[in-house]
């Protein structure tokens, strides 16, 4: 299981949630397919309010979840750059 806090969000909230209407609406076969690429099982992410401001706290689980950040980072998928 990985789990990652991503860089705060500062002014950025409206623009996340718009992406993950995407992920969750026209880009949901897309998301589904990158999970399946990448060996995961879920991947879910929640906006947390910390003392650093508005920040995103991902969860990735399944069998390429220790590996997923590096190879998404070399992924040649154009959904994945």
């Amino acid at each position: 299981m990985g789990f990652v806090i991503a860089n705060p969000l500062e002014n950025k909230v409206d623009t996340w949630e718009a992406w993950i209407e995407e992920c969750t609406g026209a880009r949901s076969a897309v998301i589904k397919d990158m999970n399946q690429r990448h060996s995961l099982t879920r991947h879910a992410a929640w906006l947390a309010e910390t003392p650093m401001g508005t920040m995103v706290a991902v969860l990735q689980e399944g069998s390429g979840s220790d590996s997923f950040m590096n190879m998404l980072g070399k992924s040649t998928n154009e959904f994945d750059k």
